[in-house]
């Protein structure tokens, strides 16, 4: 926390020390349109989500190809936290995801590492939260560790492609999203996230 000391001595900046008006008004707008192209974008992502999900939709379900669950067509490995005191932020050691926190709309940021990795997710893989959110994925294009609240899922080669599993995912989130339980924070189990059923064109 901090106390009412310490937001009194917080510096703001002033021209000249003296509280220019006039600069202020200026300041912010710019922020305000900043601000407002920010969410234009948000709105526009949203719309393009939708509409790349309606897309998948009407190519790939309900189109007489072959459902199977998720662990026949990849590989699916679990998250586990490494120990606390080997985190960093100096880039020693792997990148280490935790979870959704670092998601952006296609890869996750690294923001930590660690030098003692448990669980590793490999490059041309799939993110999935599998912890409040759940659902939401990232492509993954680094080896990393990841934590409880994630997995990783790769393709099995010759039965089924990195993009074409990504957007699967992307079109069932809600779904997935409704399978988590839990009274204190929604999660998937492994079985839960195996057993996710995706439809199964040929490769071609």
């Amino acid at each position: 926390y901090l106390s009412l000391y310490q937001y009194e001595k917080i510096p703001l900046p002033f021209i000249n020390g003296k509280p220019d008006l006039e600069t202020q008004k200026k300041i912010v707008v710019i922020l305000e349109k900043a601000e407002q192209l920010k969410e234009k974008r948000k709105k526009t992502l949203e719309l393009l989500d939708e509409y790349l999900k309606s897309v998948f939709n009407e190519m790939f379900l309900n189109k007489g190809f072959k459902v199977k669950e998720l662990n026949e067509i990849s590989e699916i490995v679990m998250g586990q936290s490494p120990p606390g005191n080997s985190y960093n932020e100096e880039r020693k050691g792997t990148p280490f995801f935790q979870g959704k926190a670092e998601f952006t709309d296609k890869y996750p940021v690294i923001k930590k590492w660690t030098t003692k990795p448990s669980k590793l997710a490999l490059p041309n893989s799939i993110l999935i939260s599998v912890r409040a959110p759940v659902g939401d994925v990232n492509l993954c294009n680094v080896k990393c560790c990841i934590g409880r609240g994630l997995a990783s899922i790769r393709p099995t080669k010759g039965v089924s492609t990195l993009q074409y599993l990504y957007f699967s995912l992307q079109s069932i989130k809600d779904k997935i999203g409704y399978l988590g339980s839990g009274s204190t924070f929604k999660a998937i189990n492994s079985k839960q996230l195996a057993s996710l059923k995706i439809s199964a064109p040929p490769l071609e």
